[in-house]
């Protein structure tokens, strides 16, 4: 049996739009992800500044990869949204639990909220 639904004609500005909504949050959350495995000098203080041990980096940086890889996919992309918003929640959680709110804490929020606009 097939279904006999039909999507609506979408107008370019507004793919695009979408496209690039999806895109920013995607790049800065890869972003993240690599420096999480790199770990350069300022990626080491902050998991030292926020109670983190060093050791893991590694495995924060392969599940933030995995979720932004989850959101990425079309199919997938509504599990994507739910598992980068707790996350993102969980890392503004841990600033404000530790009465650490540094200037940063507003974009992960944001960029939490762009990740659920999509």
């Amino acid at each position: 049996m097939q279904s006999a639904t039909q999507t609506a004609p979408v107008s370019k500005k507004k793919l695009w739009a979408g496209r690039i909504m999806s895109a920013l949050p995607v790049l800065l959350l890869l972003f993240s992800g690599v420096m999480k495995l790199m770990k350069p000098a300022p990626v080491v203080q902050g998991f030292a500044h926020f109670g983190y041990p060093e050791s893991l980096a590694l495995s924060i940086g392969i599940l933030e990869l995995a979720c932004t890889v989850v959101y990425v996919i079309p199919r997938t992309s509504v599990l994507g949204a739910i598992l980068l918003t707790g996350y993102l929640g969980g890392a503004t959680a841990r600033a404000h639990r530790r009465s650490i709110l540094r200037p940063g804490w507003s974009r992960r929020a944001g960029l939490g909220r762009t990740v659920l606009a999509r």
